[in-house]
């Protein structure tokens, strides 16, 4: 069932300028970040492939796609059954702001944006601290499962190439927990609190958003590569080195 839009709307007329402005502003500062790196680069040594560059926009495209569908899922699992569609345009809207400098951007434009699609910003604010904690933790398992031991080294963490197997399994391990957990907390909040709107956990939606969140760490690898394999004569046995 669609939520019904919420009733907080900055008036029309302000959202027809600041919107527009946003995006600018986003566009700017990209814009800015990507010329200064440009200038720091003897594009007379680089040769650019068409090819991976094209490969890599697109599985950076599909990795923020799956982005999005991670958030519905997410949101479905703290009980807003909200449709898929406007949760892709919450998310890929409020995706834009993270361009502009600081991670706070994001986080409000994205609680601005649920706030208008009507969703209660109890699950709201839950979902984006804890989109925010996944990310992390499934970044860092793709990492540990992933990562040659080289770059390891490479980064002055050498040491966890002895342990990143167990640490990987406790990782795992955790992760899977995670949604049982949190239906725990949640069920005892409502239990000791008596309250009827408590957050109720689903699982199973929670366990798809891991997965999926993996996933999109793995095409985000590969889109890396191959923007890395457009710039340079390079094939992945020497990238693994």
């Amino acid at each position: 069932m669609k939520p019904e839009a919420g009733p907080f709307r900055l008036p029309r007329w302000l959202r027809t300028v600041v919107a527009p402005l946003v995006m600018l502003l986003c566009f700017f500062y990209l814009g800015r970040t990507l010329w200064l790196g440009a200038q720091q680069v003897d594009w007379s040594q680089v040769t650019v492939r068409p090819g991976p560059l094209i490969l890599s926009a697109a599985l950076f495209a599909l990795a923020t796609l799956i982005g999005g569908l991670c958030w519905s899922l997410l949101l479905e699992g703290l009980g807003q059954h909200a449709s898929l569609r406007a949760n892709l345009k919450t998310h890929l809207r409020a995706n834009v702001a993270k361009y502009l400098p600081g991670y706070a951007w994001q986080i409000l434009g994205k609680a601005y944006l649920c706030k208008v699609q009507g969703l209660p910003m109890g699950p709201v604010a839950v979902g984006i601290g804890l989109e925010f904690v996944t990310v992390i933790l499934t970044g860092a398992w793709v990492g540990l499962v992933t990562a040659p031991s080289a770059w390891l080294e490479l980064l002055g963490v050498g040491w966890l190439a002895a342990w990143r197997w167990p640490l990987a399994a406790v990782l795992g391990a955790f992760l899977i927990g995670l949604p049982w957990c949190l239906r725990l907390v949640f069920e005892r909040i409502e239990l000791v609190r008596r309250r009827t709107e408590s957050i109720r956990v689903s699982v199973r939606p929670l366990w798809w958003m891991l997965l999926w969140m993996i996933l999109a760490w793995l095409l985000l690898g590969l889109a890396v590569y191959g923007l890395i394999a457009s710039l340079s004569a390079i094939h992945l046995g020497q990238w693994l080195a």
